[in-house]
């Protein structure tokens, strides 16, 4: 009687024990035991081959599933794949994953009721705010009129953005930071504006309270060469670019005026404690004159609580 594969009924012949690869124990008889283990052997391959084809079966499906996510977060309804090589697939769905993921990638906004700075600077739930691409005139600047009489060209900057927006609240569209940790956006009345031409930027330029900042961007000019053809705001009398006052009677480090112990009216001291926090001291306050400024740590003076808020100071608490 001879043996049965896998199963053995030779109960009166000698068995051998054969331990399958991943799989469960046999007992084979002698005289078959070659033939059963090659058979095995033939079993088992075909099995891994079987889970292998139902596992490239299994990522193909996943992979023609990203493919259909892809399109429909890029708006298509018809994807046609005539690409069979599944590698080029998965490399394509990808970089158009990526692509779609970068162009749904909003700017940051900044919504609420701003404080005034200056002229191109202000705050919005203690966010310091620069409007990007302009220059306004500093703070402490002065202009000629067409007359000759000079004024405040950096005060009367600021106050027409503050009568600009009133009591209105702003949106601001955060594109970046500069190196000195303040953002970098548009800003619009109300809601979140779209253009940058409606934007409060444009308006400050177009109404010659503040110059296109070419250095970094050409996207007022038009808006310049519009206020300087009117001689609208600065432009209907003589001034210095922002830039080039700075340059001349100093800055804060960051485009906005600051001053030394030297010039009258620059009496606020900003002051570095030792745990690094900035803190800037009006005359009369309980530490103003204990307060030693040293320029060479970042120490330096302000001409107006303004300029110190804007790099970053606060107020001393006592």
């Amino acid at each position: 009687m001879s043996c049965q594969w896998p199963k053995s009924d030779c109960s009166r012949r000698r068995r051998r024990r054969f331990q399958a690869p991943d799989g469960p124990t046999y007992y084979l008889c002698e005289e078959h035991y070659a033939e059963a283990k090659k058979r095995l052997r033939r079993k088992i391959r075909k099995e891994r081959k079987k889970k292998k084809v139902l596992r490239q079966v299994k990522t193909a499906a996943q992979v023609a599933a990203v493919g259909a996510q892809v399109a429909t977060a890029a708006g298509k309804r018809e994807a046609v794949v005539k690409n069979k090589d599944m590698n080029a697939l998965w490399i394509g769905c990808i970089t158009v994953s990526l692509s779609a993921v970068a162009a749904a990638s909003p700017n940051k906004v900044i919504q609420g009721y701003p404080r005034i700075i200056d002229g191109d600077s202000l705050e919005i739930n203690k966010t310091s705010i620069r409007l990007e691409a302009i220059d306004a005139p500093e703070m402490r600047q002065t202009c000629n009129k067409r007359s000759g009489t000079p004024y405040a060209c950096g005060v009367e900057s600021r106050t027409q953005l503050v009568n600009k927006i009133d009591t209105s609240s702003v949106s601001c569209s955060i594109n970046r930071k500069d190196r000195y940790g303040r953002s970098l956006g548009y800003c619009w009345l109300g809601r979140q504006g779209q253009d940058p031409a409606d934007s409060l930027n444009a308006w400050m330029v177009r109404s010659g309270h503040a110059l296109a900042y070419r250095r970094f961007s050409t996207v007022f000019v038009p808006q310049e060469e519009n206020a300087r053809s009117q001689q609208v705001g600065i432009w209907s009398g003589e001034f210095l670019e922002p830039w080039v006052w700075r340059q001349r009677y100093g800055t804060g480090g960051n485009g906005q005026s600051s001053g030394s112990s030297n010039e009258p009216g620059c009496d606020i001291k900003g002051n570095i404690s030792s745990n690094g926090e900035k803190i800037y001291h009006l005359p009369g306050g309980r530490y103003y004159d204990q307060v030693k400024i040293t320029e060479s740590k970042g120490e330096r003076w302000f001409c107006s609580e303004e300029d110190a808020v804007s790099l970053g100071w606060r107020a001393s608490r006592e």
